[in-house]
C-alpha cells in the first residue's frame, strides 16, 4: 500500500494509533466547519439528531449542547472512532443524552421518521452508493426534518477523476440532483470556493 493509499484509508476508516491521532486533529480543526453547518437551520431543544460519520465526536458534543431535552446520536463506520467518540462524550453518554453506534449509512439501525435533523460533515464522499444512501437518510428523517451537508465538491472533472480511486467527489449539480432524486427539497446550496466545500440544506417534505 502506498503512502497516499494509507492516508486516504485512514481518512475513510481511522484505525489504531494513527486513526486516534486523526480523530483528535478532526476534533480540533473541524470545529469552525461544525459551527458553520449547525447555523443553517433552527435546532430545537427536544430534537433527536444524528451525526453520520461522527468520527471522534466533537460535532456530536455540539449537537448535544443544542438539544438538552432531546438526544444526539452518532454513527460511524470505524469501531475505533465509535470508542473515541464515546470517551469524548462520556458524561453525556452516561446521562443518556448521547448514543454512539458502529454501522453504515447504507443500513442504519433506526426506525422510520426517527430524527428531526441529520448531519453529514466531510463524509458523503466516502458513502458507498450516494442515491441509495440518501434514500436511507430520508427514511430515518421525520417529515419536515432537515438534512445538513458540508463536504468537498468537485471543481472540475479532472479533479474528480484524479481522486476517484480514494473517494467520490460530486459536482454541485450532482449533489442537487441526487438530493432531489431522494425526495429532498434543496433549500440552500452554497459554495465556499476558497475551501472547495459545499454547504447544502435539504428538507424532507411534509406529508
Amino acid at each position: 500500500m502506498s503512502l497516499m493509499d494509507w492516508i486516504f484509508e485512514q481518512s475513510r476508516k481511522p484505525t489504531g494509533f494513527w486513526g486516534a491521532l486523526m480523530g483528535k486533529l478532526m476534533n480540533l480543526f473541524h470545529v469552525p466547519f461544525y459551527r458553520l453547518v449547525l447555523k443553517q437551520v433552527p435546532i430545537e431543544e427536544d430534537n433527536r439528531v444524528l451525526d453520520i460519520g461522527c468520527g471522534a465526536g466533537k460535532c456530536l458534543s455540539m449537537l448535544a449542547e443544542k438539544t438538552p431535552r432531546g438526544k444526539a446520536y452518532g454513527l460511524d463506520y470505524s469501531p475505533d472512532m465509535v470508542s473515541m467518540a464515546k470517551k469524548v462524550n462520556c458524561r453525556l453518554v452516561k446521562d443518556g443524552r448521547v448514543e454512539v453506534i458502529q454501522g453504515s449509512v447504507s443500513d442504519m439501525p433506526f426506525e422510520d421518521s426517527f430524527f428531526n435533523l441529520v448531519v453529514a460533515c466531510e463524509t458523503i464522499h466516502f458513502w458507498p452508493d450516494l442515491p441509495k444512501d440518501l434514500l436511507e437518510v430520508s427514511r430515518v428523517l421525520k417529515p419536515g426534518g432537515y438534512f445538513l451537508v458540508l463536504n468537498k465538491y468537485a471543481r472540475n472533472e479532472k479533479e474528480a477523476e484524479k481522486l476517484k480511486k480514494y473517494f467520490a467527489l460530486h459536482s454541485p449539480d450532482d449533489f442537487q440532483s441526487s438530493l432531489e432524486g431522494a425526495g429532498f427539497q434543496v433549500e440552500k446550496l452554497e459554495l465556499i470556493k476558497s475551501k472547495g466545500q459545499i454547504v447544502i440544506v435539504g428538507r424532507k417534505p411534509e406529508r
